[in-house]
């Protein structure tokens, strides 16, 4: 641990450097159990983004206004670096800093946007946010990652809210906006944020759909049946090289499949639920 600016320190783990304003024991455990998601996300979920030796950079800012100051103040953190940058300054998962649960959810969410994108350059907006929600709720250990406890459930409310379920922060999201598959892929960053929507209500109502809808689809291409999963597979093959076209490819593999059907089947069905069972460092189980 090394004492920064004032009230700041910085703690040190073998592959996380946390910057941050929490008292000192707290930072310890928080920098402790970034490395436990780093090393589970390295032999297991990507790879590829760990090939060569690098370090994961983290700010963590426990007062809310210093954090709007830099950051949206409807987001939790964000990835600082994912833009084109003319400077070598480091890449950085910025967050917000409530209770462990959050932090750690919001800190798989962000590490998932960085190694995605370095394994997937041509990721399009909504899997890379799809992607990133399905595995902010890992469930790490020593030995082994769960993944597929749900981040969002689509239920008959009208009006979004939250709950906690095993240790998860979940969004209850009304099933009346629930997107097609054919609406979430043809989204830009614009629309998939809602930046041009009027009014911070109808902001934000739009924009926590699209998240749901882009986890919910990559829940169910990721854990489906075979026929779904293996030209899901092939896709973020593909999407590998730099200059991919995302919607040419989503097309040629899955373009033929009835995908909004099964996902608005799957989004009424509340007794669906799916979780693999990675145990490090190669995966072994899968269970329902």
């Amino acid at each position: 641990v090394t004492l920064r600016a004032r009230d700041w320190v910085r703690v040190d783990t073998e592959h996380v450097t946390l910057r941050t304003d929490l008292p000192t024991a707290r930072a310890r455990e928080v920098a402790a159990t970034m490395q436990q998601s780093r090393d589970a996300f390295a032999s297991a979920v990507f790879p590829c983004a760990f090939s060569r030796p690098s370090r994961v950079e983290v700010t963590i800012i426990s007062h809310a206004r210093n954090f709007e100051a830099v950051g949206e103040a409807w987001s939790a953190g964000y990835f600082q670096g994912s833009e084109s940058r003319i400077d070598d300054a480091p890449r950085r998962i910025v967050l917000r800093s409530w209770d462990p649960v959050t932090t750690r959810q919001i800190f798989q969410h962000e590490l998932a946007h960085q190694v995605g994108t370095a394994c997937m350059p041509s990721m399009p907006i909504w899997l890379n946010e799809g992607i990133a929600a399905f595995l902010e709720t890992a469930v790490v250990d020593d030995t082994s990652i769960a993944l597929g406890l749900p981040p969002y459930v689509f239920v008959n409310d009208r009006v979004p809210r939250s709950y906690t379920y095993r240790g998860v922060n979940v969004t209850a999201v009304p099933r009346a906006n629930l997107r097609t598959p054919e609406a979430l892929v043809a989204m830009g960053r614009e629309d998939f944020y809602a930046a041009t929507h009027r009014g911070a209500r109808a902001a934000d109502e739009a924009r926590v759909a699209n998240y749901a809808s882009a986890w919910a689809l990559v829940h169910h291409l990721e854990l489906g049946a075979p026929e779904v999963h293996t030209p899901f597979a092939r896709y973020l093959a593909a999407l590998a090289a730099p200059d991919a076209d995302a919607l040419a490819l989503w097309q040629r593999e899955l373009g033929a499949l009835d995908l909004a059907r099964a996902l608005a089947t799957a989004a009424d069905d509340e007794q669906t639920s799916f979780c693999l069972l990675y145990t490090s460092p190669s995966p072994r189980d899968r269970t329902r």
